[in-house]
């Protein structure tokens, strides 16, 4: 038996009943059979790591592929802080996450990450509803709750706005007190969209030690700002829904009073476009640090698309000689683009990536012989791990071909497939579909290499798979 968890800062009922019955099912079968032997899974046809040390840990984290249970992927171990899980409805949760840090300095000095992301808001700032209208038609503040106002709005509706407004400010106001309080961060994950302010006027509230930061829906100059005052930062991730690009009268800052960064993600969502000019004096003064990438594009227009492409192959391209890690999701939002079209991704001259150890493709198409030998260039026998994450193809044959015929794909420790139209497959030819299952794990058990070592299999045939809510 394991430990029971440190008590969170605020605890919540969990609403178990909200959960799929089918979902509830699936964790219980994996919790009760996979707890402790097989730590991926595959949740909606995507790798979910677990980091697994009792079967608690796999239902919290099999939990999160639903968002009306993300608060049980989360658990704080007085640890970490969550703010506005639940729009308005999480103000009292937060309200005493904020005593209890000022009453104990200790705890605030053991917290090492805040997440202020709103993820877990129910895709936006929902607010739980306004104080009732007293007894006599009237609210406290004397107006009636069904007086039209000259714009046609209620005088309800009006106080309902201005109730929620407050409620916003409140819960910006009690974020910037509770950073303040945790100097001993080490990662922040912030909506610069919601928590303005720490950009404009208190950007001085983030501690220093910070050395893993997300910003989602910020600005280049905001950006700039932030990251002058994190001078220990190690690992950024910008998560883009508008344009990225500094001001013209910006573009000759100097970049040596920035961090020098270990690992960059950039990552859009919508619309917005980032600037190849803008991220490369943003990853000025990483020039000799930079050995880890990850790009993420769910782009919603063919223009931004196109935009961010270049730009990380314009940053892969700077960073190639140093990369040791690359992770490459590309599950476009706009209609008329195909998942797995690669042009854009790649320069016409193969990449050269000379330490790369780890490369990590999703939404790509499949990798072959070509994709290893004219599209990237690889070391011999340098990779270690391949994941594959495939939701087009209807045949491993390609990647098969690569494994038998790439010298560099002979040194992988660990390749790990997810194929997400493998029932499609198997009904159109399940022995076929079975022979190239056992043609990759056949290669994956041959001793290969000087020192004979086998490789490691990770695949979606092989694992439990989860499909919960995705609202």
């Amino acid at each position: 038996m394991h430990p029971a968890p440190e008590s969170s800062l605020a605890s919540q009922p969990s609403p178990t009943a909200q959960l799929p019955p089918e979902l509830l099912l699936k964790i219980i079968h994996a919790t009760l059979t996979s707890a402790l032997l097989s730590t991926p899974l595959v949740v909606h046809g995507q790798f979910s790591q677990l980091p697994a040390s009792c079967s608690g840990c796999v239902y919290r984290r099999l939990a999160c592929v639903s968002r009306l249970w993300r608060s049980l992927a989360r658990e704080i171990r007085c640890k970490n802080v969550v703010l506005a899980a639940a729009g308005c409805g999480s103000a009292e949760r937060d309200e005493q996450v904020l005593k209890r840090l000022e009453a104990e300095p200790a705890r605030a000095l053991g917290v090492r990450t805040i997440d202020g992301s709103l993820r877990g808001a129910h895709g936006g700032w929902i607010p739980v509803p306004a104080p009732a209208v007293g007894d006599g038609g009237e609210t406290d503040d004397g107006f009636s709750g069904t007086e039209a106002g000259v714009s046609g709005v209620t005088t309800g509706q009006a106080r309902w706005e201005r109730w929620h407004e407050q409620c916003m400010a409140r819960e910006r106001v009690r974020f910037l007190r509770i950073v303040s309080l945790c100097t001993q961060l080490t990662a922040i994950d912030i909506d610069l969209g919601f928590f303005h302010d720490v950009a404009t006027t208190h950007a001085h509230v983030l501690p220093t030690s910070i050395r893993q930061l997300t910003l989602r829906n910020a600005g280049a100059v905001d950006t700039f700002t932030i990251l002058r005052r994190l001078p220990r930062l190690e690992r950024l991730t910008l998560r883009l829904a508008l344009d990225w690009r500094l001001p013209l009268d910006a573009r000759g800052v100097d970049s040596t009073n920035l961090p020098s960064l270990h690992h960059f993600e950039l990552s859009t969502t919508a619309f917005g476009k980032p600037c190849r000019e803008s991220i490369r004096i943003l990853l000025g003064n990483s020039r000799d640090t930079l050995s880890s990438l990850t790009f993420r594009n769910k782009a919603a227009s063919e223009e931004s698309l196109k935009a961010f492409r270049l730009v990380a192959a314009d940053v892969m391209q700077e960073a190639a000689p140093r990369l040791e890690e690359l992770a490459i999701t590309d599950l476009p939002r706009h209609r008329n683009v195909l998942i797995g079209s690669s042009p854009g991704w790649w320069l016409s001259k193969p990449l050269q990536l000379p330490r790369l150890c780890r490369l990590h493709l999703a939404g790509l198409a499949l990798p072959d012989p070509d994709f290893f030998t004219r599209t990237i260039a690889l070391p011999h026998k340098q990779l270690e791990k391949l994941i594959v994450e495939d939701f087009s193809t209807l045949s491993l044959t390609p990647l098969i071909d690569a494994l038998e015929r790439v010298p560099a794909l002979h040194s992988l420790q660990e390749l790990a497939i997810a194929v997400s139209r493998e029932g499609e497959i198997a009904r159109h030819d399940s022995e076929g579909w079975l022979r190239q299952q056992r043609r990759i794990e056949d290669w994956c058990a041959r001793p290969k290499g000087p020192c004979g070592t086998e490789t490691r299999l990770l695949a979606s045939w092989k694992m439990v798979k989860v499909e919960g809510c995705m609202r």
